[in-house]
């Protein structure tokens, strides 16, 4: 506990003070800051003077702090009584406490007392280049603990719409901005002080070509907490996109990255790197040609010039330097120029239309595009006393049964390896993992183990057996429903894979018909034979197997 009036002067010139606490005695020195390296002299010789402490005007306090140095705590003058008067300690009334960092018994003696207990933190977050499938697992964890979550324009809307938080839009694009930056640090440190937390979601990652430094420097002026969650940036979602590496032995050894604007601007580059990244480069392109041959650039180097890569409508063109010009794709482009865009491969591309893509595999880039989804059912709750046996055929249903229910001894069966992993992911083992499921194999299984009364755990439609034999109990924890999609440009992808009937008749009413000499690809019979009661072209009629 600090005692009252904890400060008292000993030297009115050097502005010396003394604190005690129940344990500790704390040497302490005002200093109203000058500026420049004058001031930072200043700090740094009077906490290497033995003081344990310097008290500065927060709005004296210098930015970057110097080296070694961190700030105890923010405290208002009136916690000094009237210890301050006639010193300058600014509009705020507030003062910090600047410490060598390691100095932990100073915090903690002013811990009570520091004013940034009662804010809130900021975490800068890289959503990545806008598909939600490259968001690491820290920002959405981020996202799913905030209050207020201020978003940028390159966010997918519709995705952030699943975390509780306010969302409030604050995108800015070239000639339309919905908030200038000083009106969104303002927001920033407002939703700060009244103690929320905040992420602030930016494209991409929030140290390249996001503002994060500007946002950054104004919290940390004001002495509020701030965290940065990286993203991958959209130079990566690009190369890789099109499987073309950064780095390559004997090829290239150095990387750079630059806005178009910025390089056209510069009057001398300095070397050139082995690959270069030129971001929201779709206006600059014959600039960009124009300048690195005038630099002496070889006019053959190799080029990709890609449009939103990593999004289902990304587009790839392979050039030259010299005719880099001549290509024309609209806004958002990443430019890559080096030897390594030679290694550039396209992969076919599949659009999955199912639940999880990760239950077929093909040889081609999957892009997913749900036209069905999951929707629990409601139903009595059960007791699992009375079944000694549980048999899993889908990794949704193992999902949903561990939300509302615990094992107790069953024997369990699992068929499919989904159902096999996610139980795994549960904690649970299968006792049993047979290939197939017929009736004849479900009635020797429980004979063989002495299973009187197995829950068979189901989707809505499974196979085309009757499972009601006696003693075993057939439930679907969960039914398939209709996603709405908008309609995209089928142009793209090789192939459309339906896990569903629902899914083949909900394609059918956002287009009319399916794609010629596009194959459709089909996990089960019913969905086949929708598609050929549809015209579809049985000739293009494929069966994929599910995982």
């Amino acid at each position: 506990m600090i005692r009252k009036n904890p400060l008292k002067p000993k030297e009115k010139d050097f502005r010396e003070f003394t604190m005690k606490t129940e344990s500790h005695s704390f040497r302490l020195a005002f200093i109203e800051r000058e500026s420049g390296a004058s001031g930072l002299q200043q700090i740094d010789n009077a906490l290497n003077d033995k003081f344990d402490a310097l008290i500065l005007p927060a709005e004296a306090v210098p930015y970057p702090l110097p080296e070694e140095t961190e700030i105890a705590a923010l405290i208002k003058t009136s916690f000094f009584g009237d210890s301050f008067s006639g010193l300058s300690v600014g509009v705020n009334d507030q003062v910090v406490l600047l410490i060598k960092r390691g100095r932990d018994d100073v915090k903690a003696a002013f811990y009570e007392h520091d004013i940034r207990r009662n804010y809130g933190k900021v975490w800068l977050v890289g959503a990545g280049p806008g598909n939600p499938e490259l968001m690491t697992i820290k920002a959405d964890k981020v996202l799913s603990e905030a209050d207020i979550i201020f978003y940028d324009d390159l966010v997918d809307k519709d995705y952030i719409r699943k975390y509780s938080a306010e969302l409030v839009y604050v995108g800015k694009r070239k000639g339309k901005h919905s908030k200038r930056q000083e009106e969104i640090n303002r927001m920033l440190y407002s939703a700060a002080l009244q103690g929320k937390n905040i992420a602030r979601l930016k494209g991409g990652d929030p140290l390249i070509f996001a503002r994060a430094g500007e946002e950054l420097e104004y919290l940390q002026k004001r002495f509020v907490s701030v965290e940065i969650v990286p993203g991958i940036t959209a130079a990566q979602a690009c190369a890789a996109s099109y499987n073309i590496p950064f780095t390559k032995r004997g090829v290239s050894g150095s990387v750079s990255l630059a806005s178009a604007h910025y390089s056209l601007s510069r009057e001398n580059p300095g070397k050139l790197c082995d690959t270069q990244i030129y971001y929201m480069a779709a206006s600059k392109l014959a600039e960009l040609s124009d300048k690195l041959i005038s630099q002496g650039l070889n006019p053959e180097t190799p080029v990709a010039v890609i449009h939103k890569g990593s999004f289902y409508d990304e587009k790839c063109v392979g050039t030259t330097l010299n005719k880099m010009p001549g290509v024309a794709l609209p806004s958002p482009v990443t430019v890559i120029i080096g030897g390594v865009v030679n290694d550039k491969y396209e992969a076919d591309k599949i659009l999955f239309t199912g639940i999880d893509p990760a239950e077929v595999r093909l040889n081609a880039k999957i892009v997913h595009y749900p036209l069905i989804a999951i929707q629990p059912n409601d139903y009595a709750p059960l007791n699992m006393q009375e079944f000694d046996g549980l048999v899993f055929t889908d990794k949704h249903s193992v999902k949903i049964f561990c939300e509302r229910y615990e094992t107790s001894g069953q024997t369990i069966i699992s068929f499919r390896k989904s159902a096999e992993k996610e139980l795994l992911k549960a904690g649970l083992t299968p006792h049993l993992k047979p290939e197939d499921l017929s009736c004849d194999k479900l009635t020797n299984i429980m004979a063989e183990y002495g299973l009187r009364r197995v829950l068979f755990l189901q989707p809505a439609v499974f196979g085309n057996e009757d499972y009601s034999l006696k003693g075993v109990y057939p439930l679907s924890l969960y039914r398939i429903v209709a996603k709405k999609q908008p309609g995209i440009d089928l142009s793209p992808f090789s192939g459309i894979v339906f896990t569903n009937e629902l899914a083949v008749d909900e394609f059918r009413k956002i287009y009319g018909n399916f794609p010629e000499r596009t194959l459709l690809m089909c996990a089960d019979e019913k969905s086949e034979e929708k598609l050929l009661s549809l015209n579809a072209d049985p000739d293009y009629l494929k069966k994929v197997a599910l995982i």
